[in-house]
């Protein structure tokens, strides 16, 4: 951890195994290096739901910390450590002039993470100066150690995964109710079929042998046939467009 780009990709490292650790994917829950609308390129964009997003930069101070533990003498020390805090306090106010929130393409949360990839060193940013959460509040910043990093990470996956099953049970009640519209148009369909089968299936009847409109029509060919009989008029013979009149014998 030498040189700052080591200390950075250190630190990404440290991201990268607790965005796994909580389930994320990388394009799905978040991304890293997205240029915002005036070029600026926080280090992760965490995605919320419905549709706001969360930035974070990680940073990590290292060498006024160490110089801290590795001076020989109490003036030393105090003045590594004034040191660190002016250096903790610049990154902050680096990070707050950046605005990811006002010039995000997204709609951005208020506030900004600042991770510090490490327990002690975020332990000492506290112990040096109490007044830094406030102090970075102010400037919107939230400083972030792993473990409330974490914590931060898991509210989000959890909050994602309830929106989630709110939208699916949503869906599922919206097709259900299409289904339910759809099948008493099917209902109502099937019943107006029956009508006219059932209209249908009666003037089938009414036209059979054994159906009244058949009787109807049977009366006066009885007549005829008494009257034909009557005045001794010879049948016709068989044969002469005799066949399909519905005689009756008795």
């Amino acid at each position: 951890l030498s040189s700052s780009q080591k200390r950075g990709q250190w630190g990404e490292r440290v991201v990268e195994d607790m965005l796994r650790a909580v389930g994320f994917i990388e394009g799905v829950n978040y991304s890293k290096q997205d240029v915002n609308a005036v070029g600026g390129r926080p280090d992760y964009k965490f995605l919320m739901p419905p549709d706001r997003v969360l930035f974070m930069d990680v940073k990590f101070p290292l060498d006024r910390y160490a110089d801290h533990f590795n001076a020989d003498n109490d003036a030393l020390r105090q003045q590594a450590k004034t040191e660190f805090v002016r250096a903790v306090k610049g990154h902050v106010d680096a990070l707050a002039r950046r605005d990811y929130t006002l010039n995000a393409k997204e709609e951005a949360l208020d506030y900004v993470l600042m991770f510090l990839p490490n327990e002690s060193i975020s332990g000492f940013v506290h112990e040096a100066d109490p007044g830094m959460i406030d102090y970075a509040l102010s400037k919107k910043v939230v400083l972030c150690s792993p473990l409330a990093l974490y914590s931060f990470l898991s509210v989000i996956r959890q909050a994602t995964d309830s929106f989630h099953t709110e939208q699916t049970a949503a869906s599922i009640m919206q097709q259900i109710n299409k289904f339910n519209k759809e099948w008493q148009n099917y209902v109502k369909a099937v019943d107006e079929v029956k009508d006219v089968f059932h209209r249908l299936t009666d003037k089938v009847d009414s036209i059979g042998t054994d159906g009244t409109r058949f009787k109807k029509l049977n009366v006066p060919i009885k007549a005829i046939e008494k009257m034909r009989t009557k005045q001794g008029i010879a049948e016709l013979p068989a044969g002469e467009d005799s066949d399909g009149l519905p005689f009756d014998d008795e």
